[in-house]
């Protein structure tokens, strides 16, 4: 769960606040999550954007998110992008920082609405 830094209130009340952060080599990241990434350590919404399952699968090998919901698997590297099965929309990151303790935090909002898109 996210924590507010300055009133330390732990941002559990809703379950859309939830978040998985991973470590991979800079390197392995695309220009645009690189710069929403701290020396490889990235955060996404673990909210599947198929169904809002919880997004717990880690597959280090091939830098991939997965649902165990649904199958749905998504990019680390190119910033929770759709590999496979029924999501259609990427995880949203949450853009990360270091403040001046050397504190990793966080930079900015999601980059994209949290949850499942819009039936059509």
């Amino acid at each position: 769960w996210p924590v507010d830094a300055e009133t330390k209130t732990t941002r559990s009340k809703s379950r859309f606040n939830k978040v998985v952060v991973v470590r991979v080599e800079p390197g392995k990241l695309d220009e645009a999550t690189l710069a929403k990434s701290v020396e490889g350590v990235i955060a996404f919404s673990s909210v599947c954007t198929h169904q809002a399952c919880a997004v717990t699968g880690w597959i280090p090998e091939d830098a991939m998110l997965a649902c165990p919901c649904h199958g749905s698997l998504f990019s680390v590297g190119e910033g929770g992008k759709v590999l496979g099965g029924p999501a259609r929309k990427r995880l949203p990151i949450l853009p990360l920082a270091v403040d001046a303790d050397g504190m990793l935090t966080v930079a900015d909002a999601f980059t994209a609405k949290v949850g499942p898109a819009a039936q059509t």
